[in-house]
């Protein structure tokens, strides 16, 4: 059986955030050496075969966002730009890259994938675990709750499983004990959005039980909800290689922009609560 270890950030502590604003730089996949000092060692090893997939705004290397989402520094994807995240959340600005589809994605959702943004490599494990913090955003929140306009994000991994066998093309990012894909119809404030099209929330994949996972969008940052930093542990086999992709697309249309922090840093300053 896999298993999966997470930690859930409390992120009570940046409600009150007032001046705090990320810092970004571009990212490219020639930018090898700066890809892996700032995220490689996340990773076990040095990344290689990078491979983007967005405009030139989808997908940058940011820093300064301990304070607003329990992550210090690493990448973000969207599914607009990066640019616009640090508008307040009272505002929206809504962009479109054009990419449309993904399979792995499309098995998280219904609906039509849009504005995709990846970001996938090859690794060799050095270790037998790999870790990353990630944060799920979205401008769709809390409006479109339970509606079709189910923005989705997805971590896949394909190698060699200790557990036996191999993942492939593997969702490894799940809410905490459950097999429920991170997105708007499952991390959410628990009740339907005032534009849910009378959705309940009450299909495969979706839910209105983890509201404790949500957090109200705050002035820091465009989009209008996010969910706790959530760290993430796989179990890898020594000197094995794998592939990941992180993935993001909106779904049903290119409005309401959405966006994913991966990350490594250790938020000390709230408290933790351990999942396995």
């Amino acid at each position: 059986m896999k298993t999966t270890h997470y930690l859930i950030i409390c992120l009570s502590f940046i409600i009150n955030q007032c001046s705090a604003q990320f810092v970004f730089s571009p990212v490219n996949s020639g930018n090898v050496s700066s890809f892996a000092t700032n995220f490689g060692s996340a990773f076990t090893t040095y990344p290689m075969n990078i491979s983007i997939t967005g405009s030139n705004s989808t997908i940058g290397y940011f820093k300064n966002g301990l304070s607003i989402i329990g992550i210090d520094s690493g990448f973000v994807l969207t599914t607009g730009s990066y640019s616009s995240i640090n508008n307040p959340s009272n505002t929206q600005i809504d962009l479109d890259n054009m990419i449309e589809g993904d399979s792995a994605l499309q098995t998280l959702t219904l609906g039509t994938i849009k504005d995709v943004a990846k970001l996938e490599f090859d690794f060799t494990a050095k270790t037998d675990t790999l870790k990353f913090r990630i944060v799920f955003a979205s401008e769709e929140y809390p409006e479109y709750v339970c509606s079709p306009f189910n923005d989705i994000m997805g971590v896949f991994l394909t190698g060699p499983d200790p557990a036996g066998g191999n993942y492939n093309a593997e969702n490894v990012a799940h809410i905490p004990h459950t097999s429920l894909p991170i997105g708007i119809n499952s991390i959410n404030p628990g009740v339907p959005g005032t534009i849910a099209g009378g959705g309940l929330c009450n299909i495969a994949g979706q839910s209105l039980s983890f509201d404790s996972l949500y957090i109200l969008g705050n002035v820091s940052m465009i989009y209008d909800g996010y969910t706790v930093a959530i760290d993430i542990e796989i179990p890898l086999i020594i000197c094995e290689d794998y592939h990941i992709k992180f993935a993001i697309g909106d779904v049903g249309d290119g409005l309401h922009d959405s966006g994913l922090f991966i990350g490594t840093s250790i938020c000390k300053q709230c408290g933790k609560l351990f999942v396995s």
